[in-house]
């Protein structure tokens, strides 16, 4: 029996005890951590002994629907780099976050020194693609290229997500020509809520035009993502599971063998994001992991 499938077998065995146990248990919060516990990999900070010398590029991109969870995210990211890792961090935006919102931002930032936070409104160039069940935030995250034109790479995430540790590592990976980087959702696929974006070889490649253009003849069912798998073939780097932790792919995906012995020895040493995609939000109900994005809700924090 080949070893992911005992993988899979193992971690089926203990999300079944977990949810027998769970029989027992009447508040959903604490039969979110006893899934954890039993069935999933254990949280683990990495504590780095010397300061990255650099200052990491990393964008966000948000409305005002959004702006109160992508400010947790933030925080997380703040927090688990003190004493590691310096940000220079981009928030794309639209005109609907207020001056009011921004300067809560600001606020922030301003309790990490040597971070610097700027906000880059849309330009608006895919407002007529194809969104689907969507809505145009999707496509912020293609729009970096052009807002950024002074930087060759930069690490975007989405804001349905906590981390955990620094991302001094994700910087140093070398892209080469590749045009991004990203963890498998699927087999070769990608999930594009954490990408490294190699801007200067999208520029060189004329790739901007071609996902304006893409974006409005074809009907994806996962718009910028599948525009981003589709036109990166051949030219993407496949990176550790640990930087897009998906809690609700991880059991399918070890069935599927998705994952490499190197995001195994990862995910249990040092899982550095976790991503909640789907319905199940941390803001909205308890599910496994959402304690780590709840606790930078706390007023400590924020």
């Amino acid at each position: 029996m080949k070893k992911h499938y005992i993988r899979y077998i193992i971690f089926k065995i203990k999300y079944t005890m977990a949810s027998i146990i769970n029989w027992f248990v009447p508040s959903r919060y604490y039969r979110s951590i006893i899934k954890e516990f039993i069935a999933f990999p254990h949280i683990k900070n990495n504590k780095k002994t010397s300061k990255y010398k650099k200052k990491v590029n990393i964008a966000f991109c948000f409305n005002k629907n959004l702006v109160n969870y992508a400010k947790v995210t933030i925080t997380s990211l703040l927090e688990n780099s003190k004493n590691k890792c310096d940000y220079n961090i981009y928030c794309v935006i639209d005109n609907s976050v207020s001056e009011e919102d921004k300067e809560v931002y600001f606020n922030l930032i301003k309790k990490y020194s040597n971070n610097t936070l700027t906000f880059l409104y849309i330009n608006n160039d895919f407002n007529k693609s194809y969104l689907g069940k969507w809505n145009i935030g999707i496509y912020y995250r293609l729009e970096l290229v052009k807002l950024l034109p002074n930087l060759d790479k930069i690490i975007y995430a989405d804001i349905d997500t906590v981390f955990l540790n620094d991302l001094s590592d994700a910087d140093k990976i070398d892209l080469k020509d590749n045009i991004l980087a990203g963890v498998k959702d699927t087999y070769n696929y990608i999930n594009s809520g954490f990408c490294i974006f190699n801007l200067k070889q999208i520029r060189i490649l004329g790739l901007y035009e071609k996902w304006i253009h893409l974006s409005q003849i074809n009907k994806y069912s996962l718009p910028d993502q599948d525009l981003l798998n589709y036109t990166t073939q051949n030219k993407r780097k496949y990176i550790s599971l640990k930087y897009n932790f998906i809690p609700c792919l991880y059991g399918p995906n070890l069935k599927k063998s998705i994952y490499s012995k190197q995001d195994y020895k990862d995910v249990k040493n040092n899982i550095t994001m976790i991503h909640f995609i789907g319905h199940a939000k941390p803001w909205v109900k308890d599910s496994v992991y959402s304690r780590f994005w709840k606790q930078y809700t706390n007023k400590k924090y924020i």
